[in-house]
């Protein structure tokens, strides 16, 4: 896969660069984690999603937002949940750019990691993942026992 090709394509739809760079990157994570024997453990949320329901090029994201379930959110489990997508073979590889941060927001306590991907023609896409914990699943988990 070309990411510049994919760059572009989305520039052809009418994404301004700094978009169609994100959905380029947002394309070959999901296209990735739909491939690997962790997408039974990632939920995707947020602008992501939005828009792909809407397809409104403004609600386009500059990140993608996914949950683990069933998964740890150590820095560990995190290379290791990158070096599991960079075994899909597409030809593009993921690497984490610094350090990963620790968010901390009113009712959510995550992960940030910054990566970037590289294509085989040495093309080069940034992007952010922020990463939490599904904790749904508990609460539902937490009900069933209590009904």
């Amino acid at each position: 896969m070309n990411l510049k090709d994919l760059v572009d394509k989305y520039i052809s739809f009418g994404y301004k660069r700094i978009e169609a760079t994100s959905k380029a990157s947002q394309d070959v994570i999901l296209n990735k984690i739909a491939k690997s024997d962790l997408k039974d453990n990632i939920t995707i949320k947020g602008g992501v999603v939005i828009h792909n329901l809407s397809k409104d090029i403004r609600r386009a994201t500059r990140d993608i937002d996914l949950d683990f379930i069933k998964y740890s959110l150590d820095d560990i489990s995190i290379f290791n949940f990158i070096n599991k997508l960079n075994k899909v073979n597409d030809e593009i590889k993921i690497t984490v750019n610094g350090t990963i941060e620790k968010l901390h927001h009113q009712d959510y306590e995550g992960k940030r990691v910054n990566i970037m991907l590289n294509d085989k023609y040495n093309n080069i896409l940034e992007t952010k993942l922020d990463i939490g914990v599904n904790t749904f699943l508990k609460l539902v988990k937490m009900n069933c026992f209590l009904i």
